[in-house]
């Protein structure tokens, strides 16, 4: 179905139960890069209900719940796309809950710099394929530091939190993430990588390496990067190159079969 506004898309993607359909509405309009994360959280979503469903005819039951945050205190690598709309969402918070996130992302930013951190997660923004993502992640992790998005251990902001978290779901006992390198974290297996086709993505966009930002610096990088973050392309053009970067993911099924646009012709 088409309008004026908007071209009808199917899209078929591999899960670990199978093939499933996604019709999208394309605008006819040109978009921000930010406008592309909503699609790679829906893929993500469905990639993640699929694998939980796997999980639980296996007899294996997600344990993560509202309420235990040990995993929010992990390095949560974004995307530049990604870090736009964290900033358009906090930006649109009611002003008490605006300045007091804002608050608590200049006391974690505060609390790397004293640790010394900056250096390391400063070269994983610049260049993501330049650093040893392991070693950073394990030595962020080591600090405890909450993620500034956490509330009474709870994510403040669930609806629209990056990919990365929304990957996150283990099936072995939840208060093992407190000192995962003691005990075998069972991760519901999900292909993953969506952060890194649009980091890609926003790289081609904008000439630049591949970027992947540190959650906790992400409204410091996006109020670097502003100008960027209003610059425009046409929508198809947005959505077929963040597809075309879904091809280059070392997933379990061939992403050009699983990952054809089809104009509905309804």
């Amino acid at each position: 179905m088409q309008s004026s506004n908007c071209d009808e898309i199917s899209i078929w993607i591999d899960t670990p139960r199978g093939r499933t359909r996604v019709c999208l509405s394309v605008p006819n309009r040109p978009m921000r890069m930010s406008d592309i994360v909503p699609l790679a959280q829906r893929f993500t979503d469905i990639q993640v209900e699929q694998a939980i469903a796997q999980e639980e005819a296996a007899g294996r039951s997600l344990t993560c719940r509202a309420g235990c945050g040990a995993c929010c205190r992990q390095l949560v690598p974004i995307s530049a796309p990604e870090a736009f709309l964290l900033a358009d969402h906090v930006a649109s918070l009611p002003p008490d809950q605006r300045d007091d996130s804002i608050a608590r992302f200049g006391r974690l930013v505060e609390e790397l710099r004293v640790r010394a951190a900056m250096p390391a997660l400063q070269i994983l923004a610049r260049d993501y394929k330049q650093t040893d993502l392991k070693k950073v992640a394990e030595n962020y992790f080591s600090y405890g530091l909450p993620c500034p998005l956490l509330l009474d251990e709870s994510c403040s902001v669930y609806d629209v939190r990056p990919i990365s978290c929304r990957d996150y779901n283990v099936t072995s006992p939840a208060e093992w993430c407190i000192h995962p390198t003691e005990h075998t974290i069972n991760k519901i297996p999900t292909p993953s990588g969506m952060s890194f086709a649009l980091a890609r993505l926003a790289a081609k966009l904008t000439g630049n390496a591949p970027e992947l930002i540190t959650l906790g610096l992400a409204l410091d990088w996006a109020e670097d990067h502003a100008p960027l973050a209003f610059e425009e392309w046409p929508g198809r053009d947005l959505i077929r190159g963040f597809l075309d970067e879904l091809k280059q993911l070392p997933w379990p099924f061939q992403a050009d079969e699983s990952m054809q646009i089809e104009e509905d012709k309804n």
